[in-house]
This record gives structure tokens, sequence and C-alpha cells, in this order.
């Protein structure tokens, strides 16, 4: 009833823009209801949704009761709102407004797809990307999102897998190497055929023609190496991929010897490399601040790996360099020191690691944060204690 009331205020608004969007919060509400009451309004709010006037809004309606019928587990309902949905996006005639709903409602098809084992929704999701095809980003985007779906139905076989490097080649470089990141993610947590997955990959990025992309999606492969336990194939990549980076320009090039030392130090973790390679490596980086910030995290791997006094003696090098910032980085450099330093005082039982993460609340004066400065390292001193 009360819906029926907003609908009808709605209904009153004059700027139609304005009016419609009103309506499909109206529609929004009726459909998130639960129980008895949310069964009939699932039903109701697929009507209303078509009654809505202007058509970016109706498709983005449409798009948000599909995502509610699907988790009341209505697949077939959800299915055919988003179709219906995909014509009325279709209908809009600007691309500005067409194609970011348009893309977003393919991606929903796949994930559906992926989600009930349904290849044929996979593969019809991927015929309609090549209707946002006019905006190569959000063309890139919405492959990069159907990828993982493929293999979620189809898993890895050679040439499924063949198939699916063939889609990630009509990608942007950018996204090429997000959707890397995405299929190994995958296939890392689905445990299986990573090995396959891996030399894949490596065959293919040799013909990524982006030299800066083409090493960030090697770095990727040189961490799944590790997982898969090829740690001397990771660790002579890696350095492959440090030399590479000396022949970019910046931003690239720090952005690359980054990662390349995060990497040198899971290796070094494993028991397999050097320390002090992975904080060399880090030193040639140009931004101090980012240098800094991969510091932090290789103290922190560190620590977890048990090497205590080079932990401890990175952090008091840190400790000084932080405070040498400017107050910005300062402030956020800062407070992640705090939290390492609270952390390892839990873990190795020493008070004064944990006076210093306190006394680092100095960093947040410049800034005005000393208060959530406090609270964050409450919070975190709380759950690391509990963790322990």
């Amino acid at each position: 009833e009360n819906v029926d009331k907003a609908w009808m205020v709605a209904f009153e608004i004059e700027e139609p823009y304005r009016r419609a969007w009103v309506e499909g919060d109206t529609v929004r509400v009726l459909a998130s209801l639960k129980g008895e009451r949310g069964e009939r309004g699932l039903e109701k709010a697929k009507v209303m949704a078509e009654r809505i006037g202007e058509k970016m809004v109706k498709a983005w309606t449409m798009r948000d009761v599909a995502a509610l019928l699907f988790e009341d587990g209505l697949v077939e309902d959800a299915v055919e709102v988003l179709r219906k949905a995909v014509d009325v996006a279709r209908s809009i005639l600007s691309d500005r407004e067409r194609l970011p709903v348009l893309k977003d409602i393919i991606v929903d098809l796949a994930k559906i797809g992926g989600k009930t084992g349904n290849e044929r929704l996979v593969e019809e999701a991927l015929m309609l990307s090549e209707e946002v095809k006019g905006d190569v980003r959000y063309y890139s985007f919405t492959l990069q999102k159907i990828v993982v779906e493929m293999l979620r139905v189809k898993g890895v076989d050679a040439s499924h897998l063949t198939r699916v490097l063939s889609v990630l080649g009509m990608m942007e470089p950018s996204f090429q190497e997000l959707a890397v990141c995405d299929v190994l993610k995958f296939v890392e947590d689905e445990r299986k055929e990573l090995d396959k997955v891996i030399n894949f990959i490596l065959r293919w990025a040799e013909e990524v023609k982006d030299p800066f992309y083409r090493a960030c999606i090697r770095e990727r492969v040189a961490e799944s190496l590790l997982k898969a336990g090829r740690v001397e194939e990771a660790a002579s990549l890696i350095r492959e991929i440090r030399e590479e980076a000396e022949r970019l320009e910046e931003p690239m090039r720090s952005s690359l010897i980054g990662g390349c030392s995060l990497v040198l130090a899971m290796i070094a973790a494993a028991g397999r490399g050097d320390w002090q390679e992975a904080l060399a490596c880090l030193e040639r980086h140009a931004d101090t601040s980012r240098k800094l910030d991969f510091a932090i995290q290789i103290a922190g791997r560190m620590l977890d790996a048990g090497e205590y006094d080079a932990a401890g003696k990175v952090m008091d090098e840190l400790e000084v360099k932080v405070d040498a910032l400017n107050p910005i980085p300062r402030y956020l450099l800062g407070r992640e020191l705090a939290l390492l330093l609270l952390y390892a005082g839990f873990k190795l039982k020493k008070e004064d690691l944990i006076n210093r993460a306190v006394r680092l609340v100095r960093c947040a004066e410049g800034v005005d944060k000393r208060a959530e400065f406090l609270q964050e390292l409450v919070e975190r001193a709380i759950e690391v204690a509990d963790s322990m």
C-alpha cells in the first residue's frame, strides 16, 4: 500500500528524469521486500519496472530487479528480466547513456550463466558484448568479466583455453592484465590445472605488444609460478622483468620495480631467495612514498617468515624515513607502519614495539587525524589480540 502511494507521488513529479529515478527507487524497495510480501513484491516490481518512462532508468531498475530475483533463486525470471533490459538499453539512442548500462546487463547475464553452469547464457553474453564494441574500454571491461565465466562453465582444457586467450586478445592492454589476474586467481582457487594455464598464458603474453602491460602480465604469472611450486622459474622470470623495467619510462618503470620487489620477497619467504635482493630491487624505485609503502609490505612478509631481526632493522629505518615525509604521506605511511609495529609487538610479545606504534600518532598531527589514528590502532590491537 505504501509503495503504491509512493508510486502515485512520483507520478506527480513533472520533470521526467527525476520522476523516473523516484519510480526506480520505489520499484527497488518493492522488490527487496522479504517473506510472503516479498514474493508478491517481486512479481509486482517486474511489472512496475516496465512502466518507467525514461529508458536508461528503466534499464538500470530492471537490472536491479533481476539481481533480487536471482538472489531469491528465481533464475529463469532473472534472465527474462535481463533480456528485456537488454532490449530497453538497445533502444537508447545516446551512446553515453546506452553503453554503460548495456555492458553491466551483459556482465550480469554472464555471471548468472557462470554460477548456474549455463554455457549457453555465457555464450549469449559473449555475443551481446559486440554491441558495446563502440567504446573500447567498455568492450574490454565486458570481455574481462566474461572470460572467467567461460572457464567456470567449461573448464581449462586446451581448446577452451585457446579460445579464452583469443578473447583476451580483443581487449585493450590494461584490461588484458586485469583479465589475466582474474583468470589466474580463479584457477588458483580451483586448485587444478594451474601449470597448464600458466604455460598457456606465458606463451600468449609473448604476443602482447605493449611492453609495460606484457611485463605486468608476466609479473602476475611469476606469482602463480610460486604458488605452483615452480620457484626457480618464478625467480628467473622476475629477474627478466626487472631488467625489462629498466628500459621503460616512469612511472611504468617504478611500478614494475615495486611489484618485482614483492615477488622477490615472496621467493625469500619460501626459503629460496635473499631478502636483501628484494630490498635492493626496491631501492631503484623512483617514488619515495611508494618505495616506503612496498618496504612496509616486505617487512610484514619478513615477520610472517620468522625473520624477526631483519624485519626489526627494516622497521627501524622506516620509522626515520616516514618521519621525514610531507604531512599527507607521513600520515598515511605512519599509520601503516604503526599497524605493522603493533602486529610485531603482539606477535613477539614486545611492549616496546607496541609503544612505538602508539607514538607514531605524531604522524597524524599535521593532518588533524589524531583521533582516527588512535581509534584504528585500538581496533587493530583488539583484532590482533583476539587472533593470537
